[in-house]
C-alpha cells in the first residue's frame, strides 16, 4: 500500500521493509528511490499503518537520497500528540 501515484508512481526499493508502530497501531515503513521520469525528489519513505480495518498511509518525499537520515524524525513527528489526536478523530475512536 502506498500513495505512489501522488509522487509519479514508479519507485525502487532501496532495502527491506520494516515493522513500526506509531501509537497504538502496527505498520511497516519503507524507502525507495523515485524512478519516474521529472519525479517531485530523489527518494521517499513509504509509512503504512492499521487499526483493524482502518489503514493511514503517509508519503515523505525527499529531495536527497538519504532516507536513513530522516526516518527517525518522520517516526517521532508521526507519533506526536497532534497526528495522534488526528487518526483518533479519523478512525472514530
Amino acid at each position: 500500500m502506498s500513495d505512489f501515484d501522488l509522487v509519479g508512481g514508479e519507485v525502487s526499493p532501496l532495502g527491506a521493509g520494516q515493522p513500526i508502530r506509531i501509537g497504538w497501531m502496527k505498520g511497516r515503513s519503507r524507502a525507495y528511490t523515485l524512478t519516474s521520469r521529472n519525479p517531485p525528489g530523489k527518494s521517499t519513505i513509504s509509512v503504512v499503518i492499521n487499526d483493524r480495518c482502518d489503514m493511514i498511509v503517509a508519503t515523505v518525499v525527499l529531495p536527497h537520497d538519504r532516507p536513513a537520515m530522516i526516518e527517525p524524525g518522520v517516526m517521532e513527528f508521526l507519533n506526536g500528540r497532534t497526528v495522534l489526536h488526528w487518526a483518533e478523530v479519523a478512525l472514530g475512536i
